[in-house]
């Protein structure tokens, strides 16, 4: 014991904490690189969780003076730790998919592996494009009787809009024809076996309106009547208690932790289409109009504010406000009723894969996203635990449904594959196209939809034609929406430094791309130049910079600038006071100079 690797590591804390660099924040990064021919000796015997259990034991023996140095990882889906697990569990499908599983799972699993890959090319994401475009050929003929085939549907859309939303147009909008037809009377979606009328099923509604969600955001026409009717049937099966249950009326099941995960989500997707959950406006659906001032400045179309409606629009009456009271309720039960694993329990890894999607929209609706927040922490070493050898979940764990589906379920999870989603719809404006892909000459997004349209210039044509002060308006009229920043973090930040220099030009139209495009990257230096811009003469370029500034502090309801009356000095002076206060508050040490 004297010579194992035990005390070894004992020693090796002992010299790391009589080290006067060493702090509690630094422990994991230090550990690796002040260890010597002891840490060389320990990665020969320990791995790294038998090292994290040594060294809590080592810290009692220590009088707990380390305790503050082993402290919970953050993760993200980029995280080493769960990339691998990702990349596992994708092993495991590709090695379980054949064509003898069943339309529903070999969809998901092709589903699952597209997003987590992003390679249409693969065979087995090829196998299930040919599936899901199958699915839509076969609206019309007896496959559509099948009692899932809603879900397989849903998933087919999914996967469709995901490979290529312009070229599966046809098949996107035969498969949104078949929802609208088998949607009841009440708004809710059910299986055809079930044949009271008012019946509905929590599950499968949500499913559908994934569905909608993806063809609203391809740029396929949604009636916005078919979204409002699951709207209120989902909010008219709300318990008062703010949980929901399987099937209502008619209860199958207690109201449970899947279902109200489930319900809150769906209704939030539901809201989003309707407008009334990023700020005021998702895409709007057509139903709800967006404040033509907001549109003037190209505020983008997910951070308008919605107006007034006209009679008789299907969104009236679904407000912030509305979606907040249903969503503070559902989150109170979920508060009080902590989740707790039960063995047996059923659908599990189902829960998880709704829990994500309700956390997402719930971050949606508050403006503001957490890049490692607990609850994803929590799980996420929760699945490292249940993960087997195989790279599988839901096979050594029973928990409801197959292990490839656990497996699809988990490993969605773990990509918040519902926040990127949320993310791209939301911010492909405002990060200018940076993480949407390659080539994004083609794509404009700025309305919150995928459309086919050309690029005007390159970056550094645009930059060019603004530094030169060329005064052709019509030729830089809405170059701020087409302007796709570098990929790479060094580029995008020297690009980002050359519009920054722009606000101090003597051309309004480039204070005003300048102002728009600052937003993007989500790079707090560029904060004090948008504050510093508040102050500018043009008036369109004052209003971007707000709107810049509401991007980037996600106080998305913020106006401190007046956007439908005239701008003056005293507006000017207390928008910017706010928005430094604001600014202090997240960055204390920043000192304000007069010019600013």
């Amino acid at each position: 014991m004297r010579d194992g690797p035990q005390a070894c590591f004992i020693q090796l804390l002992i010299k790391l904490e009589a080290s006067p660099t060493f702090c509690s924040r630094c422990f994991r990064r230090n550990i690796f690189s002040k260890l010597g021919k002891e840490m060389r000796l320990l990665r020969s015997l320990v791995d790294i969780r038998s090292m994290l259990v040594i060294a809590v034991f080592s810290s009692t023996l220590l009088g707990g003076r380390l305790s503050p140095a082993i402290q919970a990882e953050e993760y993200t889906p980029d995280s080493p730790a769960v990339r691998m697990m990702i990349d596992r569990g994708v092993g495991y499908i590709e090695r379980r998919f054949s064509s003898g599983q069943g339309l529903p799972y070999e969809l998901l699993m092709g589903y699952t592996v597209y997003k987590a890959t992003e390679n249409a090319d693969s065979p087995l994401v090829k196998i299930a494009i040919n599936h899901a475009k199958r699915v839509a050929a076969e609206t019309d003929g007896a496959l559509s009787e099948l009692d899932e085939y809603r879900y397989v549907v849903s998933v087919a859309i999914q996967l469709l809009s995901s490979v290529d939303p312009i070229g599966n147009a046809p098949q996107l909008t035969k498969m949104l024809d078949y929802l609208v037809r088998k949607q009841r009377a009440s708004g809710a979606y059910n299986y055809d076996s079930q044949t009271y009328a008012t019946q509905g099923d929590t599950s499968q509604t949500q499913y559908v309106l994934l569905g909608l969600w993806s063809l609203d955001h391809a740029n396929v026409d949604v009636p916005p009547e078919l979204v409002r009717k699951a709207f209120d049937w989902l909010k008219s099966t709300q318990f008062s208690d703010g949980s929901w249950t399987y099937q209502n009326p008619g209860t199958i099941r207690r109201p449970d932790h899947v279902m109200t995960a489930v319900g809150a989500s769906a209704i939030m997707i539901a809201a989003d289409m309707l407008g009334a959950l990023r700020g005021g406006g998702g895409s709007g659906m057509k139903a709800l109009e967006s404040s033509e001032a907001d549109q003037d400045l190209g505020v983008p179309q997910a951070f308008r504010r919605v107006i007034e409606v006209k009679d008789g629009d299907k969104g009236a009456g679904v407000t912030p406000a509305t979606v907040a009271s249903i969503a503070q309720r559902s989150n109170s039960w979920l508060q009080t009723n902590k989740y707790v694993r039960e063995p047996g329990l059923t659908w599990h890894y189902y829960y998880l894969y709704s829990l994500e999607r309700y956390q997402a929209f719930l971050e949606a609706l508050n403006g503001r996203r957490e890049k490692s927040p607990k609850w994803y922490n929590e799980i996420v070493e929760s699945l490292q635990k249940t993960q087997n050898d195989e790279g599988a979940w839901g096979r050594n764990d029973p928990a409801g449904g197959s292990a490839e589906s656990s497996t699809c379920f988990a490993i969605l999870f773990l990509l918040r594959t519902t926040q990127k989603s949320i993310g791209d719809l939301n911010e492909a404006v405002a990060i200018g196209g940076y993480g949407l892909g390659a080539d994004m000459t083609s794509v404009d997004v700025s309305s919150g939809k995928v459309e086919d349209k050309k690029e005007v210039s390159s970056i550094d044509e645009a930059l060019s034609l603004l530094e030169a002060d060329t005064k052709g308006k019509d030729a830089s009229k809405d170059l701020a929406s087409r302007i796709r920043l570098a990929a790479d973090p060094k580029e995008r930040e020297q690009q980002l430094d050359r519009f920054a220099r722009l606000l101090r030009s003597d051309n309004a139209i480039s204070r005003r791309v300048a102002a728009k495009v600052l937003c993007r990257g989500d790079n707090l230096d560029m904060v004090p130049h948008l504050i510093y811009a508040l102050s500018d003469p043009d008036e369109a370029t004052c209003r971007s910079a707000e709107n810049s500034l509401r991007v980037l502090s996600r106080q998305l309801n913020t106006y401190k600038i007046p956007v439908e009356t005239a701008v003056n000095a005293n507006d000017q002076k207390k928008a910017q006071e706010y928005w430094k206060e604001w600014y202090r508050s997240v960055r204390p040490d920043y000192i304000f100079l007069q010019s600013n």
